[in-house]
């Protein structure tokens, strides 16, 4: 299955945002970057069968304007992509899904941790995964994982 890990773009910074952090959202400076770069990303990839993403404002916001990207891609809102997210998660997340192709969307460090034990077996990649940034790993049913690209936001700027 390939996997394409999109980390949610730019939201409001924590120190403005005196509310609770799961409803922090996108600013308007990463809605525009998204749009822009998830519609290039829309070129290269063909549209996944379910885009899941985290409860959290900014990946649901994240997700939406990926999926006016890939056309027919669903959203499917899971609490196993939250921040603080584990591999294990990942791998409930993803044990039933027979797609050919899925996209998560969701945080930092949990995405750096899952891709090392995907492609690493577990050692501690030095990925640095900027916010929109596109992450594609081909994954094998034991949950052993190929880095195939790493698509950062300037790579269209």
């Amino acid at each position: 299955m390939r996997v394409l890990f999109v980390r949610h773009a730019l939201a409001l910074s924590r120190a403005s945002w005196l509310r609770d952090d799961m409803e922090r959202p996108l600013s308007d400076k990463g809605i525009i970057t998204a749009k822009k770069l998830f519609k290039e990303f829309g070129k290269i990839y063909g549209a996944p069968s379910v885009i899941f993403c985290s409860e959290a404002l900014r990946a649901k916001e994240t997700a939406q304007i990926l999926s006016k990207s890939f056309r027919g891609a669903k959203i499917s809102q899971t609490p196993l992509l939250n921040p603080g997210t584990s591999f294990g998660d990942f791998k409930t997340l993803l044990a039933d899904e027979s797609a050919e192709c899925v996209a998560v969307v969701g945080h930092e460090p949990d995405f750096s941790h899952i891709i090392s034990a995907l492609v690493a077996s577990g050692v501690n990649l030095a990925i640095d995964i900027k916010k929109a940034s596109l992450i594609e790993v081909d994954v094998n049913e034991e949950f052993r994982g190929v880095l195939k690209a790493v698509i950062p936001p300037k790579i269209f700027s």
